[in-house]
């Protein structure tokens, strides 16, 4: 249950986002390697209400001898000046290759990596380096 939250919460967030309350804005940037483009950099702030969500959206591709193409996903949700849930999930070559979520659940953190779930803390997180893109810290 957990975890179909994590993902809907900020999947229902971007929906909503679409509407004629959001603020949306998006940074983009382009990766090269030796002055060579091998991807993009992406990160999008959504505002919904007292929720924003920090999406950064990174897609590479490159290789000396086999081209490897590298995707990840980092989404944060802060409801006020709160962490409420994160998610980051990477593939290389279209196949998942990690995915763990964060979400603030009963005054905790709880971390869940497949099937595990930890608890990793109970001080709310105020910052993330996604939020780095579009605010500083206090």
């Amino acid at each position: 249950m957990l975890r179909y939250l994590t993902f809907f919460v900020p999947l229902f967030i971007m929906l909503v986002a679409f509407g004629p309350t959001a603020e949306q804005n998006q940074l983009h940037f382009n990766v090269s390697l030796d002055g060579k483009p091998v991807g993009t950099y992406t990160a999008r702030k959504v505002v919904v209400g007292d929720m924003e969500t920090f999406i950064i959206e990174t897609e590479t591709a490159a290789g000396l001898i086999g081209r490897i193409a590298q995707r990840s996903v980092l989404k944060t949700a802060f409801q006020g000046d709160k962490l409420v849930s994160c998610g980051l999930q990477s593939w290389v070559n279209n196949n998942l290759e990690s995915s763990s979520t964060i979400i603030w659940s009963n005054d905790t953190y709880v971390k869940q990596e497949k099937t595990v779930k930890t608890a990793i803390g109970n001080a709310p997180v105020r910052f993330s380096a996604a939020r780095l893109f579009f605010e500083e810290p206090c």
